[in-house]
């Protein structure tokens, strides 16, 4: 189910679900979890799984994520509290979506006991995660928690194509990968919309190799800056670079309205509208026009 490694290890529970509430995929921990097969149950309703609602309904078709703790019947009959984090995976030609759903198994050393964890976070001023050398989460800050919406001590576990946007989680697992295999670090910059804010801010992550006491590359450091003033600053600066290059080229009146109108869009406007003022018979100055 990850986009980046099929092969699936059994630190989370996940499963596939279509819009029509039919489960699709299946893989190895969610059998651990509850124990059925894939066979068992691909094809069949996701509700049967249900014991009750535990936190309440799963995802409707208008949200984009959903998380909470449902209660899952195994198939040995007894019910099992699990908490679930499900986010929609759009189909990418106007088709129905699915749902992936993800459940923690992790049974790792807890963060508090942790060396790694504890290394890192103490060092880390900003929003940060760390994974270990299988790509699992193995603690993220408070910070980093916050920018996610999501319960710090529930991620422990999950990849990073389970915790948000599969395009730009796939391109983040893809880089942890590189630095796990070179040892280098690696900066990405990226757009992002936090939890509960109405645009997107950018975001510049530092990705750091962590190495043990022998030198070998153990886990990885995400760390997160957001730098959108600074972003906005540099483009603000880029586009009067444009402007004094592109604007006044020639001493033709349409023509300049022309490359003033290039300059604007789409970098402050979708539309420009460039009024000309008719000029006078014999000459001169155009006369005064009062403000709106």
């Amino acid at each position: 189910m990850s986009p980046v490694n099929p092969s699936e290890d059994d630190a989370a529970a996940r499963a596939v679900i279509d819009d029509s509430g039919t489960l699709r995929e299946w893989n190895e921990g969610a059998r651990l979890l509850l124990g059925h097969s894939a066979a068992d149950v691909v094809g069949r309703p996701a509700a049967d799984l249900l014991a009750d609602r535990g936190d309440g309904l799963p995802p409707g078709p208008e949200q984009e994520r959903w998380s909470g703790t449902l209660t899952l019947r195994h198939r040995d009959g007894r019910a099992v509290p699990v908490w679930v984090l499900a986010h929609r995976r759009p189909s990418g030609d106007d088709g129905p979506g699915t749902w992936l759903a993800v459940a923690p198994r992790y049974d790792g050393p807890d963060h508090h006991d942790d060396p790694l964890v504890r290394a890192a976070l103490t060092q880390s001023p900003c929003a940060t995660m760390i994974f270990d050398d299988r790509l699992r989460l193995r603690a993220v800050n408070d910070a980093m928690a916050r920018l996610l919406g999501l319960p710090a001590d529930r991620l422990r576990g999950l990849r990073p194509t389970d915790i948000g946007s599969r395009s730009q989680h796939t391109e983040l697992e893809r880089h942890l990968r590189r630095v796990l295999a070179t040892g280098d670090r690696h900066d990405m910059h990226t757009h992002l919309k936090a939890t509960g804010e109405s645009r997107a801010h950018a975001w510049h992550a530092r990705i750091a190799p962590l190495a043990d006491a022998d030198g070998r590359v153990r886990g990885v450091c995400v760390s997160a800056h957001d730098f959108t003033e600074q972003h906005l600053a540099r483009e603000r600066l880029q586009l009067v670079n444009e402007a004094s290059v592109r604007i006044g080229t020639t001493l033709d009146v349409t023509h300049t309205a022309q490359e003033l109108a290039d300059v604007c869009v789409p970098a402050l406007a979708d539309f420009v509208s460039v009024d000309l003022l008719d000029p006078h018979d014999h000459g001169g100055e155009p006369p005064v026009v009062p403000a709106p």
